[in-house]
């Protein structure tokens, strides 16, 4: 079906293929649509079983926490403000790290990874 098929394009070219979480909901409303309600839901309910359990929920949750704990007001002592940040690793971890760094707070961020792919 054409619909599907631009649908994964869309979400493939906006992830970068780094989440699976959307083509996944792809597959269980095409099943859905093409088979019947019922082979919708267990495409559905298998696909968030693997995908829970999965290293980019993991990492997801862990990017979700950490940004969670940041935004609560610290009550310690004053701190000297961050001038630049380095990164190891660019995977889904370093990625959101980065991005929080770089993006959110405006710190520039320096980032290492043992292959230039991690980094892109």
């Amino acid at each position: 079906n054409i619909i599907f098929k631009k649908a994964q394009e869309n979400v493939e070219k906006k992830t970068g293929g780094h989440y699976p979480a959307p083509l996944a909901i792809i597959k269980a409303v095409r099943a859905s649509v093409e088979l019947d309600k019922l082979k919708g839901y267990k495409t559905e309910a298998e696909g968030f079983a693997d995908l829970v359990m999965s290293e980019v929920s993991r990492s997801l949750r862990g990017i979700f926490f950490a940004t969670t704990e940041m935004k609560k007001d610290f009550q310690g002592e004053d701190l000297a403000p961050v001038k630049r940040v380095a990164v190891l690793g660019g995977g889904l971890m370093g990625a959101g790290i980065t991005h929080v760094s770089a993006v959110k707070a405006g710190t520039p961020v320096r980032i290492k990874d043992v292959a230039h792919q991690g980094i892109s």
